[in-house]
């Protein structure tokens, strides 16, 4: 069946009396609802129907029009209330199948309300909800405020369940919020004349002490859609979506006549586009484009559940990559700048130039002209002046500019390529410089290969000749890639890229930033039942056994044997704002970021003294909250990582990185070998750090860990790579198990714990 678009378009110009009014919101729906007639649907519909479930107010029904592949829901001004808007999902969205695509837009009021005491708790240190303000007019309406708890739980059924509530497989989703408030997932009046903001106070109290004595002001758990009402509290269940905000979670979204600013520049972008655009450079050119008139607000945009933003906007197919970075004028500067930095792998201070080339976006982008680097910053560094290509013109005021680096003057990695030919000289002819890879003609001289490509037969000895990569230094077999077909070579570059990529990621550190010593870098893993141990940033040995650990059987009966993870900040001495990026580097050469950005914000915890948890959702993306059985007590742990049946040991990395700026984590991103997947800084005047980031990193090992010596008459048994040695004797039978002892703290600082 061909692809399926569900669109769910909620607009809110007039709310009932106390709450004030807006101008442009319907005009977002309707400017939406034309770009995606004009690129995914027709003119005229196909079909009409009720959306079942929902209420009449206002005097007009809540209907699900169809446009051949294309269905939209539209609900607007009074029908826009609670139980409408949560049956638009429930009804309509949940109708989206494993290939189709799901996109939920809200523009009007978004504010902030006190939280429930269990996400006070767990996931909401700041003690506040960012809410879309629904319509209420009546008792049956439903709540007033949408939370963005309950957002999460109603695109996690999204992901998960049809309306019959069977499970499916994922459809492709995006949400766009233009309210004030949104950057966390969820428009007051400016002095700049014709333009307002989209925000309204809805609380009274100015502190949740105050909030607790009021008793009104303080939702409960079972107020919340999808929570409570029976059900244990296991945290704010994860979906696989993007999201893309009208500014920040502290910051207002500004509207007029005309529309919300966000709505308008994301459209304009669209519609200069059609889908030919990926996510990550839709946003890049939206932010863009509002920064020319509102320096206070600030687009967000982040990925969840390993959502690919190198994708095809509304399609999904692959589209660009994450090695081309957003190139710009600086009026005030007067120079071309890139938003590439150390933090993205560049030597501050190359022994020879780094060459750029410069391309333009969209369906005829082509190369238009190259540069150097001549400065290099944490996030940005200053471009020569361009050397445009024949017949070429850019301008100081382009906004679809990317860089693409041609020349890193670092060392190469080296890859000692042999085996049949001519599938030998097919790599080499079309081998990719700009990966940073180099190939030698044997395992020995002073260019020592870390990596090998061997092209030879499959193991069934047929004549159909593979290219096989691996690893010199373990001898591990990374990738085996057909060489028969033309695009073979582009594949195995693609994954000696990645691999180069994968290393370098982990050496990422900058040894001069003020930042180091700002906070800890912890890992809690868990052991059965309800166990943890905490380890510091270094090494972690941990040995898996059925004991101590799970195990996971398949539905093909395979069993597996893993632990749960929570890596976690602890900060200490912070008088400023700080920006957290937790990346896993797995084994299968993915970089993966599952919370997207972090950000701790000092108004939050100014009044806070001693030490105060601050988990998050990374512990959401699986089923991976426990109960102790005797207490009840719910324990919140971590991302399951897993040793397959067979499996003996695995090695992945966490890397946590600090800045004093949002970063754009998307280009640290990568897939799995064979996967698919700005302004200036100034000295604040204080003691506050500006322009500096920082990263540490855990390495994790996992070995299979077997109980007992088997036989009596079997030889010594080492243990932990060696380090004790167990010999048999025939009168002793016993298990063995070895624990890595957590690491200890001697320290009386007030410390915050912040959970990534």
């Amino acid at each position: 069946m061909e692809k399926q678009i569900y669109a769910l378009l909620v607009g809110i110009n007039e709310y009932p009396v106390g709450i004030r009014s807006l101008n442009g919101c319907l005009e977002d729906v309707r400017k939406i609802e034309t770009f995606l007639k004009q690129n995914f649907g027709q003119e005229n519909p196909t079909a009409s129907e009720p959306l079942a479930e929902a209420a009449q107010n206002g005097g007009e029904s809540v209907v699900v029009t169809s446009y051949d592949k294309l269905h939209i829901c539209k609900i607007t001004n009074a029908n826009a209330t609670y139980h409408n808007i949560i049956a638009g999902f429930t009804q309509f969205l949940r109708k989206a199948g494993p290939d189709d695509v799901v996109w939920f837009h809200y523009s009007g009021h978004g504010t902030e309300a006190w939280t429930a005491d269990e996400f006070f708790e767990t996931v909401e240190p700041g003690a506040l909800d960012q809410v879309l303000v629904c319509h209420k007019s009546k008792p049956e309406d439903g709540q007033l405020l949408l939370a963005d708890k309950e957002l999460a739980a109603l695109l996690h059924e999204v992901e998960t369940l049809d309306v019959e509530g069977q499970a499916k497989e994922s459809p492709h989703i995006v949400v766009s919020l233009d309210c004030c408030h949104s950057g966390t997932g969820t428009r007051d009046p400016f002095d700049e004349p014709f333009v307002s903001t989209r925000k309204v106070v809805m609380r009274k109290a100015t502190t949740r002490e105050e909030a607790i004595e009021r008793s009104d002001e303080i939702r409960k758990l079972d107020d919340y859609y999808g929570y409570g009402n029976g059900k244990p509290f296991e945290g704010v269940p994860l979906s696989r979506h993007v999201f893309m905000a009208a500014c920040q979670s502290d910051e207002l979204a500004a509207e007029d006549p005309g529309g919300g600013a966000f709505t308008a520049a994301l459209m304009r972008t669209l519609s200069q586009s059609g889908n030919q655009i990926n996510y990550a450079d839709l946003l890049m050119r939206t932010r863009a484009f509002i920064r020319k008139t509102r320096d206070k607000q600030n687009p967000q945009f982040s990925t969840y559940g390993n959502f690919n933003p190198f994708t095809r906007f509304l399609e999904g197919s692959p589209l660009g990559s994450a090695d081309r970075y957003p190139v710009w004028f600086n009026q005030r500067l007067d120079r071309w700048q890139v938003q590439a930095g150390a933090i993205h792998g560049l030597p501050t201070q190359p022994e020879t130039p780094i060459q750029v080339a410069l391309f333009s976006t969209g369906t005829n982008g082509r190369k238009v002209a190259t540069a150097t680097i001549t400065s290099t910053g944490a996030q940005k560094s200053t471009l020569s002046p361009l050397a445009l290509e024949a017949g070429a013109a850019v301008s100081e005021t382009a906004e679809n500019l990317q860089a693409e680096i041609t020349h890193l003057p670092v060392p190469p990695v080296f890859v000692w390529l042999h085996g049949v030919e001519p599938f030998v000289q097919k790599l080499k002819d079309n081998w990719d410089d700009s990966k940073n890879v180099q190939h030698v003609a044997g395992p020995e001289g002073e260019q020592k290969p870390m990596l090998e490509v061997h092209t030879a037969p499959d193991e069934a000895g047929s004549s159909f000749t593979h290219y096989l990569i691996k690893d010199r230094r373990s001898g591990r077999l990374l990738q085996r890639v057909p060489a028969e077909p033309d695009a073979a070579p582009t594949a195995v570059m693609d994954s000696l890229g990645k691999i180069v990529r994968w290393e370098r990621t982990i050496e990422l550190k900058n040894e001069q930033s003020l930042l180091l010593n700002k906070f800890d870098f912890e890992l809690l893993v868990q052991e059965a039942p309800v166990k943890q141990q905490v380890f510091s940033a270094g090494e972690v040995l941990i040995h898996l056994d059925t004991e101590k650990y799970f195990e996971h059987i398949k539905d093909n009966g395979e069993k597996l044997l893993f632990t749960r993870f929570l890596p976690r900040v602890r900060i200490r001495q912070i008088n400023q704002d700080l920006f957290f990026y937790l990346l896993h580097l797995r084994p299968d050469y993915s970089i993966r970021s599952y919370a997207g950005e972090i950000p701790f914000k000092m108004a939050n915890h100014e009044n806070l003294n001693g030490v105060v948890a601050f988990p998050i959702e990374l512990n959401l993306l699986t089923e991976v909250s426990k109960r102790d059985p005797e207490t009840g007590e719910l324990v919140l742990v971590g991302k399951n990582w897993a040793l397959s049946e067979g499996e003996n040991e695995a090695t992945s990395y966490f890397k946590v990185i600090a800045s004093t700026e949002e970063i754009d984590i998307e280009q640290l991103l990568q897939d799995k070998l064979g996967g698919s997947r700005d302004d200036d800084f100034e000295e604040t005047g204080d003691d506050r750090i500006s322009n500096d980031w920082c990263s540490k990193t855990i390495k994790l090992t996992m070995l299979r860990q077997e109980n007992e010596i088997p036989g009596l008459d079997a030889s010594a048994l080492t243990l932990a790579n060696g380090a004790i040695e167990i010999a048999p004797h025939p009168e002793l039978r016993a298990g063995v198990g070895l624990q890595q002892s957590g690491g200890g703290r001697r320290s009386l600082d007030p410390t915050h714990l912040f959970a990534l």
